[in-house]
């Protein structure tokens, strides 16, 4: 008896513990509380969780579960960028070719016809001015940089329709130009 003090003193756990010296492998009648179709109720306690109940652990495991899902939704949703499918495209090649620049920039117009690329990019090309770029991965951002760099210097009048059709009122052109000119 002095033992089973100790125990419960060191433990936590009290000798009138329901579950202290319970046989491990003895089967669990989950309608302990009577049988739902003779009228009984498999929940005689109110708490879902209280040890008594055959359907604790079920609960929690799924409250856990839904948890981690939910959790696991938040993290995607935080982590969502664009496809880095065209990531590896090689820009100088293409601001270098003035006829395939310009068919990017009638793409991008509505002037022209859109590659699977180019149609990529038209999707995202608001969200991206939006957002500060924030869904862009790291070459699409440093490549933003550089397309934007070459047509201000080089493209003018492309930049200046781009500029009339994805920001009237130049809030990003301001914001990126002049960051532009700090690199």
């Amino acid at each position: 008896m002095k033992e089973d003090d100790e125990f419960s003193k060191l433990s936590g756990i009290s000798s009138g513990d329901p579950l202290v010296g319970a046989d491990p492998f003895a089967t669990v009648d989950p309608f302990a509380g009577g049988d739902p179709f003779a009228g009984g109720d498999p929940f005689a306690t109110s708490d879902p969780f209280a040890p008594g109940n055959p359907f604790a652990a079920v609960s929690r495991t799924n409250l856990e579960s839904k948890y981690y899902f939910c959790s696991n939704c938040n993290l995607e949703i935080c982590a969502e960028q664009y496809t880095n499918k065209y990531d590896g495209i090689n820009l100088d090649e293409i601001l270098s070719n003035k006829k395939v620049l310009s068919a990017y920039v009638n793409c991008l117009l509505d002037k022209g016809r859109c590659s699977v690329d180019g149609r990529e990019l038209k999707e995202h090309v608001t969200d991206a001015l939006s957002t500060g770029c924030k869904k862009c991965t790291g070459p699409q951002k440093s490549g933003v940089r550089k397309v934007i760099r070459h047509m201000i210097k080089y493209e003018k009048a492309s930049w200046a329709l781009l500029k009339r059709k994805y920001d009237p009122s130049g809030t990003f052109a301001r914001k990126y130009e002049q960051e532009l000119k700090k690199l």
